[in-house]
């Protein structure tokens, strides 16, 4: 009866690939590129707009089309308005259809459906502009 056993260790591997945002915690004001409206201070992004379909902030990340990425983020200070998010481009290929308009912490699975995406991670306002603090921006491919 002599066999073989295997023995798996949990977790197999890690199922997320490295951090793709660079300050993603707003420590210093660096790394992306501020619309108006948008500041970086005290540590975390704040926008103060009535603009609506605009941008707030984008970085320009390492990301390929088809692939999924989670995407991690903290909203605070909730005043008015929502944001969205794209990754690839605002035309936000992926069918996310979801606007963030209350204080919490979001995780999102998000895949890049775009031929011709921008290699970035963009906040965009939506209907009502944005009046709301961002923070604990994280990017990492799903493995």
């Amino acid at each position: 009866m002599g066999g073989t056993s295997v023995v798996a260790e949990w977790p197999i591997s890690n199922p997320y690939g490295e951090e793709l945002v660079t300050n993603g915690n707003f420590l210093v004001d660096e790394n992306w590129t501020k619309s108006s409206g948008s500041t970086i201070d005290g540590g975390e992004a704040i926008f103060n707009t009535a603009a609506t379909f605009t941008s707030l902030i984008y970085q320009s990340i390492s990301v390929s089309n088809g692939h999924t990425y989670r995407i991690e983020f903290t909203i605070t200070n909730y005043v008015s308005g929502s944001i969205r998010f794209a990754i690839g481009s605002t035309d936000d290929g992926s069918g996310n259809d979801v606007s963030y308009g209350a204080n919490g912490t979001y995780t999102i699975d998000y895949t890049i459906n775009d031929e011709s995406f921008t290699p970035q991670i963009t906040f965009y306002t939506w209907a009502a502009g944005a009046v709301m603090h961002l923070d604990n921006v994280s990017v990492k491919e799903v493995l």
